[in-house]
């Protein structure tokens, strides 16, 4: 999403000063909210001998989260919507692909990192320090020019360098996931959850069904004919449940009567239950099975090929038409895992620095407005709440037109200016 249609052409290019040799790139900006501009300059000694220039592209939850915040606090009496900063710590990795307004992670191996906020001074082998009496952040004039500059020593960030990220991050792990701007008491513990866009539902191991309002705490009950619900999802259309004690997935209308049943091989006891690409995802503790709609069981997909330990899966694995992902756990770490649509895991995204106990149990908000967004619910067990998020935490992610590479040799000065499109008016391009 991007406030305006109109697009301008920026240059961004790598250039070796010993050789005079210039990779360059044409990139097209839509026009309207500013030009973000990140420059790096790697020296010897204090001689110069790389410049590389690239412009951003500032993720679409960016920009759904600043109007939410915008609309949302100046609507009510006081303010009480709080977001996570996603602009906290820059980040170099040797990520190839292409900027992607949709990223949910930061993406490729971790060269370097520094927190805008804080100093650092010290052997890490990552971590730079923001140069304060380089940056420009006052802003006195409110002209939407912030500039800043980030130092890194010749023992630090040396490696391959192809993207360059901001990201929410209170640490190194900086690899927060989700944002919650709603938080609501929920009803009950349950094993899984889903949401039509209207209601929140859930089952926990009975033959009961718990219809609560998105924003609501108190919840309806609804009978269905079997005693052993483990899982639950609305595909848009109809609801699934899965049932652990017959090895059954029911079709069900919106009133919860049968339509038609799937005979579920699954060895394991089951957790959950999604739909994507036209199949069933049934969920284990040690497996995602992948079931065609006449129930045959076309994968098995162990625990430890998704990048978990054996019995690592935690709660359901969940799909909008956007999104497939599940939660789990390796060892002492705990991670998210984003899978194609064969259920095979594309990327792990470490959220170690999550409590596991806020991300067992989600599910995506699915219906016609929301089923390609990033919006979705997390149930917190331990704290009994539910919370309304977007999936998200990357600010804004720029490719290089080429590989840089730093070696203990170097040194590296990493200027990120932020050129915001003010009221007023004018042109810039993001």
């Amino acid at each position: 999403m991007y406030y305006g249609k109109k697009v301008k052409e920026v240059i961004d290019y790598v250039k070796d000063i010993r050789t005079g040799k210039v990779v360059e790139q044409k990139k097209l900006k839509p026009v309207g909210l500013g030009s973000n501009t990140c420059i790096i300059e790697m020296f010897e000694g204090k001689k110069k001998v790389k410049e590389a220039v690239t412009h951003n592209i500032v993720n679409n939850y960016v920009n759904q989260i600043a109007f939410l915040q915008f609309f949302h606090d100046n609507c009510k009496q006081s303010s009480g919507l709080t977001t996570l900063n996603p602009f906290t710590n820059i980040i170099l990795t040797d990520y190839e692909g292409e900027e992607n307004a949709d990223e949910v992670c930061v993406r490729g191996n971790v060269i370097a990192w520094a927190n805008k906020s804080t100093t650092y001074v010290g052997t890490d082998l990552l971590r730079g320090t923001i140069n304060n009496a380089e940056s420009e952040v006052t802003d006195r004039t409110q002209s939407g020019y912030l500039k800043y500059v980030f130092d890194f020593p010749t023992h630090a960030a040396n490696g391959n360098i192809n993207s360059i990220w901001w990201a929410y991050g209170g640490s190194s792990s900086y690899r927060h996931l989700g944002d919650a701007y709603l938080r609501k008491v929920s009803d009950s513990t349950c094993t899984d959850i889903c949401c039509d866009g209207s209601y929140v539902y859930a089952v926990r191991n009975t033959g009961t069904i718990y219809k609560t309002v998105m924003d609501s705490a108190n919840a309806e009950t609804i009978s269905f004919t079997t005693s052993n619900l483990r899982g639950i999802e609305w595909d848009g259309t109809n609801f699934w449940l899965a049932d652990n004690s017959t090895k059954t997935a029911y079709k069900c209308n919106t009133s919860f009567s049968v339509i038609s049943t799937v005979a579920l091989a699954v060895s394991e006891s089951i957790t959950g239950i999604t739909l994507y690409n036209n199949k069933i995802f049934v969920s284990t503790t040690a497996a995602l099975y992948r079931i065609a709609l006449d129930g045959t069981v076309e994968a098995r997909i162990t625990a430890e090929t998704l990048g978990f330990q054996s019995n690592g899966l935690l709660g359901s694995a969940k799909a909008n038409n956007k999104y497939l992902m599940c939660y789990g756990r390796n060892g002492s770490k705990y991670y998210y895992a984003f899978l194609d649509t064969n259920g095979n895991t594309m990327y792990l995204r470490d959220v170690t620095d999550e409590s596991e106990s806020d991300r067992a149990v989600f599910c995506f908000v699915n219906n016609e407005y929301y089923t390609d967004s990033n919006f979705y619910i997390r149930y917190r067990t331990a704290a009994k709440y539910r919370e309304f998020a977007y999936l998200g935490g990357v600010g804004a992610h720029t490719k290089l037109p080429s590989t840089i590479t730093k070696t203990n040799t170097n040194t590296m000065k990493v200027t990120y200016i932020f050129s915001i499109e003010m009221p007023t008016g004018g042109e810039g391009g993001t």
